[in-house]
């Protein structure tokens, strides 16, 4: 796998045709799946890119590659700076810092298929390095992805709500969700919270397969919610298990990859984590970072020297600081 993960860090660099790059801006916050056309490493099929994670998706399961930039200069800095430099300059002086999660499927189905869901009008082309015969042109985008027969009778599809990553396994009638067998490499542990969602400590942070829901359609056609829970095997594998469905009808598991990263350009380290009844987090710790996020208006938006206490909330998605403060 170490010279699937030197690629995966090169190939971030892509050049799409112009009729593709102005598709593409009409939907400025839209999430897609690329197809692998022989850009990347053979076990690939699809990649699907979001703000601070690629999902890989390939022969096994999921390469999760997870990553901060971190910024090593001031806006202040830029403000005397000619346009033509400025872009030198932030390169120059920022770095990146991040973790690979592999999920991966055992046991699974030699047989399964790769299939892309809703085709894109627009297309990538990848132009690496000088080997023409490497250079792939047309590399279709779908808004899914789905793994046909994933487990005997159970696919698994992936697709994007608004901006999160999720996934739902497709459990056909008589098929045996016990099938779904899963392992973790790269991370520190992994633990099924009180929720039954499953949480995973990395080198970044907390990620959580988290509002995790199973449902089957009822004889009105309305959706019927089943209780469904992650589960750790005895051979520390991880299921699924699930109480009173009818295992004659099609059961849909429906998890959302959750996952948010704070911090600043130094060291910083969270002690406590609590989460309200809305889905909103609150993370404390203590930090050097001089550049730690606060918002306007904190009780206090400095770092005032050592290291400082810090006390944020997020809201529910992980996607915006409700406040942040230092403390100290």
């Amino acid at each position: 796998m170490k010279t699937l993960l030197l690629l995966l860090l090169t190939v971030n660099i892509i050049f799409a045709n112009s009729g593709a790059n102005k598709l593409l801006q009409k939907s400025n916050n839209k999430n897609y799946f690329i197809k692998n056309k022989g850009q990347w490493a053979q076990e690939v099929k699809y990649l699907a890119k979001t703000g601070g994670m690629n999902a890989w998706i390939t022969d096994f399961g999921v390469v999760y590659d997870y990553y901060i930039f971190k910024r090593n200069y001031a806006e202040e800095e830029l403000y005397q700076m000619p346009e033509r430099e400025k872009e030198e300059y932030k390169r120059e002086n920022s770095s990146i810092k991040g973790c690979v999660v592999k999920s991966i499927f055992k046991y699974n189905n030699f047989s399964r298929q790769f299939v892309g869901e809703n085709k894109q009008e627009a297309y990538y082309n990848y132009f690496l390095g000088n080997d023409k015969s490497k250079w792939v042109s047309n590399v279709p985008l779908y808004e899914g992805a789905t793994v046909k027969e994933l487990y005997e009778g159970i696919d698994i599809k992936y697709y994007f709500d608004e901006g999160l990553l999720r996934y739902d396994f497709i459990v056909k009638p008589g098929a045996d969700i016990s099938q779904i067998t899963i392992t973790l490499e790269g991370i520190d542990n992994y633990t099924i919270n009180e929720k039954g969602e499953l949480e995973q400590q990395t080198s970044l942070g907390k990620i959580t397969h988290k509002d995790i829901v199973a449902y089957q359609k009822n004889e009105n056609g309305k959706n019927e919610i089943i209780k469904i829970l992650f589960t750790l095997n005895e051979n520390g594998t991880i299921g699924f298990t699930a109480k009173n469905y009818d295992k004659e009808k099609e059961l849909i598991i429906d998890p959302l990859v959750y996952s948010t990263f704070i911090g600043g350009n130094d060291n910083d380290y969270g002690s406590g984590i609590a989460i309200d009844n809305s889905g909103n987090a609150f993370v404390t710790g203590y930090t050097l970072s001089t550049d730690y996020p606060t918002t306007s208006g904190a009780y206090d938006e400095s770092q005032n020297s050592s290291y400082d206490v810090f006390v944020s909330k997020l809201n529910s998605s992980g996607s915006d600081l409700v406040y942040s403060t230092f403390i100290g």
